[in-house]
């Protein structure tokens, strides 16, 4: 709130410091003629420093010879370093040194005695002007230095020779350097960096900055070396900083720290890489699937067509039996495409369910290993999203896949159904246990993706998965997904530290 707003007197308001009592007197007299207003009258170094406390002018006018240990150049001084006044000398000596020793006291003004009425108004009310421009300019720079300490990126400036003269608070820990001993270094000894991948200094900032005008540089990949010597991955921006006439007056770095983001794109890489290794291991298994299977069968059925083609005098009974020996052969093969295709995509899974289709899945592996499936659900509608209801249905058969070829069990048992607000999937067998299946998967291939896969797809959906030795034998795998799942981060617990 301002003084009119409080209803104070609003007319600027001026201490007087001088101690030959005629002459303030006279001061006194001619500035309130002039329409300002007299705080106070002091005499002495000391009494101008506690009526500038206690009466907060709007403007000091000091002599400069005042009686006492304390001079008003000396007082001035003080003054400054207390309270945020601007201060005009009002002398009669003008000799160098004294002029001099004033100057270093940062004042508004000097004015020769005797003053002119229209020399001291017109000082006044420049020395006034002067000094809001400058609390103007030290308000926008403390908001601005406020602004740039709380950004996220470190901000480092530098003069057109290269020396720094300012950096922010990320800035200081990102490069260990701290204000007080990065100022008036040189730019390249506080931000030592070396290409992402090359290992060696980048070209001088200066280059990359426009020395000679330009756009500057963004997203340089560097590693920092700090000043304690630690390597931290950071992308910098470098631009010139230019005057209104554009000539190049600086430089100004923006460096963030990419240790997060680098740690992302290695992990992207690792899981474009699986995922291609996992695409490759299942055309493998397709493509052996077929040759073993449909090409054989087929392979059969071709022999047979030959044979009976090239037959002479062949009577029906030989043509019946060879056309039954066909039909079987026919059989076997669309049940083995049909084995096939079921594994890729479940057409039960789209056309009647998660249910029916894990139903199926058990029949069919029972049928074909000879294991033992209890399969058993309760309280699962048939509402579920279709994420989850394929990471249900995946991860069950990736459980299974894992059984028959490392588990040595005998039965199994699939159970699904919901806790509160949880689905639940619950996988048992009677086989050898995780850790002795970790160690007969490593010489078996195409393992050491099976958990992982099964991980993602828990992640993808929210969910999480937890392998867990039975301590009377076997492995129980539990996939457990939120009914109202958002994709995140797959989690993957084994009993006992084990990892696959």
């Amino acid at each position: 709130m301002t003084r009119k707003e409080r209803g104070m007197d609003t007319r600027t308001r001026i201490l007087i410091v001088e101690d030959e009592k005629i002459v303030a007197e006279d001061i006194h007299d001619r500035l309130l003629t002039m329409g300002y207003a007299v705080t106070g009258i002091a005499m002495s170094g000391t009494d101008a420093i506690a009526l500038a406390e206690s009466t907060r002018p709007d403007l000091i006018l000091m002599d400069i010879r005042l009686d006492g240990p304390m001079d008003g150049i000396e007082t001035a001084e003080k003054i400054r370093r207390r309270a945020a006044v601007p201060v005009l000398f009002l002398t009669a000596y003008s000799d160098p040194h004294t002029i001099h020793r004033a100057i270093l006291s940062e004042p508004f003004g000097y004015l020769h005695k005797p003053v002119e009425n229209r020399e001291l108004y017109a000082t006044i009310e420049i020395a006034l002007y002067k000094f809001k421009v400058e609390q103007r300019i030290k308000n926008n720079e403390l908001r601005q230095s406020a602004l740039l300490s709380g950004l996220s990126e470190g901000v480092i400036a530098a003069d057109s020779e290269g020396f720094v003269d300012y950096l922010n608070r990320t800035a200081q820990l990102l490069t260990g350097w701290s204000a007080e001993d990065a100022l008036g270094k040189k730019l390249e000894e506080v931000v030592g960096t070396v290409g992402e991948r090359t290992d060696s200094p980048p070209d001088e900032y200066a280059a990359h900055a426009g020395q000679h005008g330009g756009a500057g540089r963004t997203g340089l990949r560097q590693i920092l070396i700090r000043r304690d010597g630690k390597r931290i991955p950071v992308d910098v921006t470098v631009s010139p900083m230019t005057d209104p006439a554009g000539a190049v007056i600086g430089r100004l770095l923006t460096i963030r720290d990419a240790s997060e983001s680098r740690r992302i794109e290695e992990a992207s890489r690792k899981l474009s890489k699986r995922i291609l290794d996992a695409q490759e291991s299942e055309r493998r298994r397709v493509s052996r699937e077929l040759h073993d299977g449909v090409i054989q069968l087929l392979s059969s059925i071709l022999f047979k067509l030959r044979g009976m083609r090239d037959a002479d005098g062949c009577s029906m009974d030989s043509i019946n039996r060879d056309l039954g020996s066909l039909d079987d052969l026919l059989e076997k093969t669309m049940v083995e495409v049909r084995r096939i295709s079921r594994n890729l995509r479940p057409s039960e899974l789209d056309d009647l369910g998660i249910i029916p289709a894990l139903r199926a899945a058990c029949s069919e592996f029972q049928g074909r290993t000879g294991i033992t499936v209890d399969f058993q659900h309760s309280g699962i509608s048939d509402s579920l999203a279709p994420e989850i209801k394929l990471a249900l249905y995946r991860v069950a058969q990736e459980a299974l896949t894992n059984t028959e070829k490392h588990a040595r069990a005998t039965q199994v048992s699939l159970h699904l159904f919901r806790r509160r607000s949880m689905i639940i999937l619950m996988i048992t067998d009677n086989g050898i246990g995780f850790a002795a299946q970790s160690r007969d998967a490593r010489t078996t291939e195409g393992t050491g993706l099976g958990v992982i896969n099964m991980a993602e797809r828990a992640g993808l959906i929210g969910g999480t998965i937890s392998i867990n030795r039975v301590p009377t034998g076997g492995t129980e795998i539990i996939l457990r997904i939120p009914m109202h799942a958002r994709p995140t981060t797959g989690i993957v617990s084994q009993a006992h530290g084990q990892k696959e």
